[in-house]
């Protein structure tokens, strides 16, 4: 967000009439992290955007967000409509248009949404957002309601189909993603009874079923959830918190627990509100913890897990597949950037392969063996040099080393540090 730059002074920075509204800003920057250009959207009045996506197999760009300057009845500062828009690489509008609440009796956000196979979006969030007063057993009660709202874009910003569902009381739309099969799995916040609502939408926007997740066997909410992802073997991953912790959810398609990982960082409270499937098929998620000082203020609170829950940083290997007849070691050469890479076993009638890994997975070397093998007190051992490219980083790697068996293969694997 950006205030208006339509009122700016570049000398004296904004006079006294301009009201200092949000603006939608974007700013593109390369893989260096160096500033291409930056472009702001917007009016007199309230502007946001929460997200923004590539469409595949193009340069341009989806963002959505709450606007009081634009579509129908506007300006108002009284409610909000939905503003889509597709610029392309360098900041244009390409097409844009708005959705718009009928019943105007609050204000709308949108802050999520994900693409769909014909390169269009699904948004989702609340609308007619306000505050209700009602008497109940004589006394007068004040409490905020809206209503949670999904649509359909297609590839040029026409709305296909919305939907608004109301509920009564406090529900909105957290995020939402593709379902396997088609159909979108949307993850709302329902507050009566204050638990996360799982609705699964068609491609025509119907609903085909819900369910309430993150309670107990008695039905009591033990965790909130703000971010559903796909994940491996059909399932999702799911971000959110619970008992002051961040917890990560993994299910299956039909949103059955398959495992469950609680993160405590320290005496105060974690939560996640975003998570990515890692090319991998683990999880990266991040969000907030308050427990460092000072108390007041949140810190960025971000970890990295394997499809299994377990920390990434860490290679676990049970006792009954762990090679001990296999070891890898490593020997820099103080003249350059190589090294050796040996590997000793008992027996080495097959050819071990190797392959260098960075920490997302990717292989970045398959270094060939130096010459034949070399008898040693504990067996036998082969090497091989490894070169890194001129383009390969300072970091930690992973050496993998692989012999072929008849029935299966023995697998060594060790990390390395490259220091150019």
């Amino acid at each position: 967000k950006t205030q208006s730059p339509n009122y700016t002074d570049p000398w004296t920075g904004f006079p006294d009439d301009c009201p200092g509204n949000d603006n939608l800003l974007v700013v593109r920057v390369d893989k260096n992290g160096d500033t291409l250009w930056t472009r702001s959207y917007g009016g007199y009045y309230f502007d946001r955007t929460w997200c923004v996506r590539q469409i595949p197999n193009s340069g341009d760009f989806f963002l959505v967000g709450p606007t009081e300057n634009y579509g129908p009845d506007m300006p108002s500062t009284d409610y909000e409509n939905i503003w889509i828009l597709r610029i392309d690489s360098v900041g244009n509008i390409v097409s844009e248009s708005f959705w718009a609440d009928e019943t105007r009796g609050g204000h709308t956000d949108v802050r999520w949404f994900c693409l769909t196979p014909d390169n269009g979006i699904v948004l989702v969030g609340d609308t007619d957002d306000h505050d209700t007063t009602y008497v109940e057993d004589g006394e007068t009660i004040t409490r905020r309601i809206c209503k949670m709202v999904i649509a359909k874009v297609d590839s040029m910003c026409n709305i296909v189909w919305s939907r608004v569902i109301d509920r009564g009381y406090f529900h909105y739309c957290r995020s939402v993603c593709p379902y396997y099969g088609g159909g979108y799995l949307a993850l709302t916040y329902d507050n009566y009874p204050d638990q996360t609502w799982m609705l699964l939408f068609d491609e025509d926007g119907d609903t085909i079923w819900t369910k309430h997740i993150g309670i107990d066997s008695t039905g009591t909410r033990y965790a909130n959830y703000r971010m559903v992802v796909q994940a491996p073997d059909s399932g999702f991953y799911i971000a959110g918190s619970g008992g002051g912790s961040a917890r990560l959810l993994y299910t299956d398609k039909e949103l059955n627990k398959i495992w469950e990982a609680e993160y405590d960082y320290g005496p105060l409270t974690e939560l996640l509100n975003s998570c990515v499937m890692t090319p991998d098929s683990g999880c990266f998620a991040a969000g907030q913890s308050y427990s460092r000082y000072p108390y007041d203020y949140s810190d960025i609170y971000a970890f990295r897990v394997d499809r299994y829950g377990e920390d990434f940083a860490s290679i676990r290997v049970s006792n009954d597949k762990k090679p001990s007849e296999l070891t890898i070691k490593v020997a820099p050469n103080p003249f350059n950037s190589s090294c050796i890479i040996f590997v000793e076993t008992q027996n080495l009638a097959s050819l071990p392969t190797i392959a260098i890994y960075d920490l997302r997975g990717n292989v970045v070397a398959t270094p060939l063996s130096r010459g034949t093998n070399e008898q040693s007190a504990g067996g036998a051992s082969r090497g091989y040099i490894w070169t890194p490219d001129e383009n390969i980083p300072s970091g930690i790697y992973l050496v993998r080393a692989t012999i072929p068996q008849q029935t299966t293969s023995v697998v060594c694997t060790r990390r390395i540090v490259y220091v150019k």
